[in-house]
């Protein structure tokens, strides 16, 4: 009888804790001081998607001194772009189109150590330099190439 009776609150608590662990990035549940991320940031110049952009959708990209890890070829169309500083230092983030070297989409604002952001963007077919346009980040290695194909049906 006395194992039931701490089966209960012991089964409660564990439960609370699953609901209450980390998050899909491993930061703990409101512990990151950092505000949640939010969608749209300079999304594109016809704004924010009004459609849910599913999971192969999503593009994960890493800052760090002084570079920037993702993928280097993507289809295009809406992406969800989850960007995290995992850095000690302020970095930003912006697409350039390699053939003009204008800006195709840029990050509204930098990203502080630690910091994370998720923004809907719609990526056109074409070369891309993506750098951090911080202080002399991209004289230091902070860049990389981007290649946006055609979606197959597009």
């Amino acid at each position: 009888m006395g194992s039931r009776r701490l089966a209960v609150p012991l089964l409660s608590t564990l439960v609370l804790l699953a609901a209450c662990g980390p998050d899909e990035e491993g930061a703990p549940p409101g512990g990151s001081g950092q505000p949640p991320p939010t969608a749209g940031d300079s999304a594109s110049a016809a704004g924010p998607s009004v459609r849910a952009v599913g999971a192969d959708d999503t593009v994960r990209i890493e800052l760090d001194e002084y570079g920037i890890a993702m993928a280097d070829s993507l289809s295009a169309g809406r992406r969800v772009l989850r960007i995290r500083n995992r850095g000690f230092e302020e970095h930003d983030l912006v697409f350039r189109w390699r053939s003009s070297d204008s800006v195709a989409w840029r990050l509204d604002r930098r990203l502080g150590p630690g910091e994370h952001r998720v923004v809907d963007v719609a990526l056109e077919p074409g070369a891309y330099a993506v750098i951090c346009t911080v202080s002399n980040h991209e004289s230091r290695g902070m860049f990389t190439d981007l290649d946006v194909v055609r979606s197959p049906g597009g």
